[in-house]
């Protein structure tokens, strides 16, 4: 905490279902020295991605659609150049078409309402063809959102919450960014010359379903135990979700030696161990680590490299596991 200039970090670390430890430390709010806690909310912004594939596969099951039907017969009315993308092209960022992202990182969108955003990109070019490579896409979650909607017959805060949330008694668990109000959320600081001062994010409600779900700790776990035991979905879907995606030229997706994509989460192979999981915002990450057992979520108010701070938490983990 002290390194990364961290005024709270909140985590939860179990192994076959057990928790190991809870804990949380610093402010949740430096003005009013307000203490966090592991039922501190925090945003977690791309990891969001996980809840919205769970859902499809949802849907898939049910026998809605399925993950080989192009996007332009599920969703009429898009681009006919849009005709090869598939569900799992969304999922598995592979699909080629255009960003509703016009700048990277802090993401700033194509303006306006989700029906004038969707003109706005239906009228660019793709990228590349369908499964001709991997792009982190906002584009991809937002039709996602837009089928979750559709085929689970209600707005897609409303499944996701039903589905998922309720379920398992995710009663702190919601929807929102900075211009919403949320119970017992930590203010979100970044260093900004020199200091740290609150920072602000924003994802209209047509990107919710790539990045705006706030939880605390507690509950996340919570929820990612129920999902990497497949209480939520069964083995089968996980199999399939957790499976490193494949471009039509055959070759794996590559994001680094040993991290690959699936569906709507990150697949790894660090220190020979198998593990999925998604980080989000530079301040929040969950991963299962599949031959372990272990299971780590944690999310601070400041900046930090999310993936590098999950390694470190496990390499505690398995130190504890020696002792």
């Amino acid at each position: 905490m002290r390194a990364d200039d961290l005024p709270s970090v909140a985590l939860v670390v179990g192994r076959a279902g057990k928790v190991l430890k809870q804990a949380a430390y610093g402010e949740a709010s430096l003005e009013l020295h307000v203490p966090a806690t592991p039922q501190t909310v925090y945003p977690i912004a791309s990891a969001t991605k996980a809840f919205t594939s769970t859902a499809i596969f949802l849907l898939v099951r049910e026998g809605k659609f399925a993950l080989e039907d192009s996007i332009t017969e599920l969703l009429p009315g898009l681009p006919s150049a849009w005709l090869e993308v598939t569900p799992r092209h969304l999922l598995t960022h592979t699909s080629g078409l255009p960003d509703i992202a016009i700048t990277s990182g802090r993401e700033q969108l194509i303006a306006g309402t989700r029906g004038e955003a969707l003109t706005r990109v239906c009228a660019l070019p793709l990228s590349c063809a369908a499964g001709a490579r991997w792009s982190y896409n906002q584009t991809n979650y937002m039709l996602l959102l837009m089928l979750v909607e559709k085929y689970g017959e209600r707005p897609f805060e409303t499944f996701i919450r039903e589905r998922l949330f309720e379920p398992l008694g995710l009663k702190a668990t919601t929807f929102g960014d900075s211009d919403d109000v949320i119970p017992g959320r930590a203010t979100m600081y970044e260093t900004r010359d020199g200091a740290l001062r609150p920072r602000q994010s924003r994802f209209p409600e047509f990107v919710r379903g790539a990045a705006g779900v706030n939880t605390s700790v507690e509950e996340w776990y919570r929820w990612a135990d129920a999902w990497a035991h497949a209480r939520v979905l069964p083995q089968s879907d996980l199999d399939l979700l957790w499976q490193p995606a494949e471009l039509v030229s055959g070759a794996r997706v590559s994001l680094a030696p040993s991290t690959s994509y699936g569906c709507g989460v990150m697949v790894d192979t660090r220190a020979g161990q198998r593990s999925v999981g998604h980080s989000g915002g530079g301040n929040a990450a969950f991963r299962y680590f599949i031959d372990e057992d272990l299971l780590i979520v944690f999310a601070t108010n400041g900046k930090t490299e999310e993936d590098a701070l999950v390694d470190k938490i496990a390499q505690a983990a398995r130190s504890m596991r020696d002792e």
